[in-house]
């Protein structure tokens, strides 16, 4: 169930150089300012296995999917599993941003507010990236024709995890 293909200029800017993020590329750079305040440099999580996603208030099946993630985020954790998720909404959204992902026992974060970013924003939500423990991106999980479940998370990351444990 696809939120919306994205058009680039109503909602952040221009998509001059929007690209999407390859699958076995090494992971960009992403540092950015979490919702309570918290520096999170994507780097600094080498090591474990990252389920990336990227969301907006306003894209319901994205909102469903927070409630997943946070399921996942608390049964994956001391496997060397972290997920982040950055919202694409305006930085004058924060407010909802915050509201939404209140509960939320994994980081969240506001592209728009990134001091750097060689991510682009996603062409179609939710959006949602596996990166190896090597910062390699793995999987790359469009929207889809139903929601992403834990357990099609789970069989994903699953091989990610191999036999050491952060």
């Amino acid at each position: 169930m696809q939120c919306a293909v994205i058009t680039l200029g109503a909602v952040i800017g221009s998509a001059a150089g929007a690209k999407d993020v390859t699958v076995g590329a090494s992971v960009p750079a992403l540092v950015l300012r979490q919702l309570d305040g918290q520096p999170l440099n994507l780097e600094s999580l080498r090591g474990r296995v990252v389920v990336l996603n990227f969301w907006a208030t306003w894209c319901p099946p994205c909102r469903a999917e927070l409630l997943m993630f946070d399921k996942f985020a608390r049964e994956y954790l001391d496997r060397g599993v972290t997920v982040v998720a950055v919202s694409i909404d305006d930085p004058r959204n924060r407010g909802d941003v915050e509201r939404i992902a209140a509960n939320a026992s994994f980081p969240v974060g506001l592209q728009a507010e990134a001091t750097e970013d060689g991510f682009s924003t996603p062409s179609a939500l939710p959006m949602t990236y596996l990166i190896d423990r090597e910062g390699i991106v793995r999987v790359r999980l469009p929207p889809g024709r139903r929601a992403l479940t834990g357990a099609d998370l789970a069989a994903k990351v699953a091989p990610l995890l191999g036999s050491n444990r952060t």
